[in-house]
């Protein structure tokens, strides 16, 4: 009763990271079993959840990896303001060394999958690629979506390339025209 959160509080009193750990077991180096890590910055701070591996790139900022993650294949955050939800092996953010041209990328869940330009979206699935501005894959497994505002909803080996191009499902069928569509089947090709 009566606590006051100017003085009542969990955490730090200077500007370093706040961790919780379980069991505190392993060595420095494994982060002695990490489960929560708050990284304070001057603009947003980042929250790193899940393996103690799972890793935020030095200087971005506003960054979530809310859990999942394995010793060899953890969650990644490397550009301003991105989720990665869970899983392993994600990546949100194109890896470039600067944290700040991809914000906004996303994803959700699933295996081995990049959210790789801004605003861009996986949602799950396995080897799914969103690398254009504001594209997205759905789900499924080794799709792209690599034209602008392109949409991958799932299927296999799909490839939504032309800009504001859909492919629903299917199997190895390629939007390659800008607007193109194609609602299903296999090996199918647009580019008009």
């Amino acid at each position: 009763a009566s606590t006051n959160p100017a003085t009542n509080f969990l955490g730090t009193t200077d500007n370093q990271a706040f961790e919780i750990r379980v069991d505190n077991a392993g060595t420095a180096t494994e982060g002695r079993r990490r489960v929560m890590r708050f990284e304070p910055n001057a603009t947003s701070a980042n929250i790193i959840g899940g393996f103690n591996r799972n890793s935020v790139t030095s200087g971005v900022v506003g960054a979530t990896i809310a859990g999942g993650g394995v010793n060899t294949l953890t969650n990644r955050m490397t550009d301003d303001y991105g989720v990665v939800s869970g899983g392993r092996d994600n990546r949100a953010g194109d890896n470039g060394g600067t944290t700040s041209n991809v914000p906004y990328a996303t994803v959700s869940g699933g295996g081995s999958n990049t959210a790789s330009n801004n605003g861009a979206t996986v949602g799950g699935g396995f080897n799914n690629t969103a690398s254009s501005v504001r594209s997205t894959v759905s789900g499924g497994d080794n799709n792209t979506a690599s034209g602008d505002y392109a949409t991958m909803s799932g299927g296999y080996s799909n490839t939504a390339s032309g800009n504001s191009a859909t492919v629903s499902g299917g199997v190895g069928n390629t939007a390659g025209g800008d607007y193109s569509a194609i609602a299903g089947g296999r090996s199918l090709i647009l580019n008009a």
